[in-house]
């Protein structure tokens, strides 16, 4: 088949001296492009064409005509021959008489066609053992291979903008923090970005999401008018391709962190709030050493988890924390640990986080060092346990505070905290916490609201300058939910 451009153009076509068959070039790759992404898709090519040529110019006429009647009939007296016998360079197809008028309906129009059929990309490797998992990823960390890579990324290998996997690896000796939010936890990520501003946060920021219809283009609009200088990245457009990953909740963070033009990358959940700069994290000594660093959970690393762990652990002898992982503020250093990055992204990855990672872990937390461990690569964590702020109570004789989960670090500096001023975000968005101390962990209880007991410390008060921070995040707060 050939292409009916415009009346000019296919005159001038039709006076061409050297007949062209039904395979042009322009044709030949067209068909070519469609049969190509037809075999990743489905796995077979788009098969006889006339079918689809009937179907398309029935549904699209602005695609199709058929130029042998009415007002599309070829009426060249130069080259009506040509027309009635077949040359592609007059524009048209003798089997079915069609024509197109403009190649990019046509090529919306298929494009169209692909979306509509997108639940066909199923056909992808699972990896339900992950003793294979890790064999190859480790094999992939010492040869790439474009096999290995469509194996085990195939939310990059087809991404809607055929980016590869070196595409991420973020400006060489860049650093900035990454927000990942949706609509849900929109006000809280604006808290968290004004809060930014009051701690004088010199480092560049993005705010990453996935479709529309995570964070809704109002709210997208709301960011770019009023924070210019913040970047948005829709992971769907931008990077991945979403039709694998359905990315929607926790999972999310470690593929924005992939998806990230940063090199070093400052994770923080919507929530997080801060003591001090956020850029202090960087000059951390572990993080120098090994380009990363973790914090601290409450609950411990049970023996059932070291023995998953272990059950895919290839050649290695290394120990595994005591204390599970928050991944509230993550730091990762991707020209150092980019195969751990990858890693961790495929455990949770859609099918494999679903049917294994998520059934033994909480959300991404664990991924983070675990997928390192997978690799063999080093990892750090802050080497201090959990702290907790709130509101002093009293529980059975015992002084009690109720409030967040805080971390500090080795010289008891008070670095960040999530769930910001809110009492329980998920609750109620109008309850607000008083905030009047803090204390290193004793005996937690937890629930809607989680409480710290230590009968060996006594609540302690903030300073000056924290409590000024304090007064200024639970102002921006009520500005923000109207309170």
């Amino acid at each position: 088949m050939g292409f009916f451009w415009d009346t000019k153009f296919h005159v001038e076509s039709c006076c061409s001296d050297s007949p062209t068959p039904s395979s042009s070039p322009l044709w030949a790759s067209i068909v070519s492009i469609l049969n190509s992404h037809s075999i990743k898709i489905t796995g077979k090519t788009l098969g006889f064409l006339n079918p689809l040529l009937y179907q398309m110019a029935k549904e699209c006429p602005n695609c199709l005509k058929d130029i042998t009647v009415g007002n599309n009939k070829c009426t060249s007296t130069i080259c009506t021959n040509q027309c009635k016998g077949f040359q592609a360079a007059c524009g048209w197809d003798p089997v079915t008489g069609l024509g197109s008028p403009n190649i990019g309906n046509i090529l919306k129009y298929i494009t169209k066609l692909l979306e509509k059929n997108k639940t066909t990309i199923t056909q992808r490797k699972i990896y339900l053992n992950f003793t294979e998992l890790t064999s190859d990823l480790r094999e992939y960390f010492s040869n790439p291979s474009a096999n290995l890579t469509e194996k085990l990324f195939p939310w990059i290998y087809y991404s809607p903008n055929n980016r590869t996997v070196n595409d991420f690896k973020g400006e060489k000796n860049s650093k900035g923090i990454v927000i990942c939010t949706g609509n849900e936890h929109f006000g809280v990520a604006l808290v968290a970005i004004k809060a930014l501003e009051i701690i004088e946060n010199e480092l560049p920021i993005e705010v990453i999401y996935s479709t529309s219809s995570d964070l809704s283009q109002e709210n997208q609009d709301i960011l770019r008018k009023n924070y210019p200088n913040i970047r948005l990245i829709d992971l769907s457009t931008m990077s991945f391709n979403d039709n694998y990953l359905k990315l929607r909740g926790w999972e999310i963070k470690s593929y924005a962190v992939l998806a990230s033009q940063f090199e070093q990358v400052l994770l923080i959940d919507a929530d997080v709030l801060f003591f001090e700069k956020p850029s202090i994290l960087f000059q951390h000594e572990l993080y120098i050493q090994t380009g990363s660093l973790f914090f601290h959970d409450r609950p411990i690393i049970t023996k059932g988890h070291i023995h998953w762990i272990e059950s895919f652990s290839i050649q290695s002898n290394r120990t595994y924390p005591q204390r599970t992982q928050e991944s509230g503020v993550v730091l990762i250093d991707k020209s150092r640990l980019f195969f751990g990055l990858l890693a961790i992204c495929k455990l949770n990855d859609y099918h494999e986080r679903h049917r294994i990672t998520y059934e033994h872990l909480y959300g991404d937390k664990d991924t983070w060092w675990i997928g390192l461990h997978m690799m063999n690569l080093s990892y750090s964590f802050v080497p201090t346990m959990t702290a907790g702020i709130g509101q002093i109570g009293k529980k059975k004789k015992q002084t009690i505070i109720c409030g967040h989960l805080l971390h500090y670090d080795e010289q008891k500096t008070l670095l960040w905290w999530n769930g910001g001023i809110l009492k329980n975000r998920s609750q109620n968005k109008r309850d607000l916490l008083n905030i009047e101390a803090w204390n290193v962990e004793g005996q937690w209880r937890i629930g809607i609201y989680s409480c710290l007991s230590n009968n060996e410390q006594q609540p302690r008060k903030f300073t000056s300058r924290q409590q000024q921070l304090l007064n200024s995040y639970h102002r921006i707060t009520t500005e923000v939910f109207h309170i």
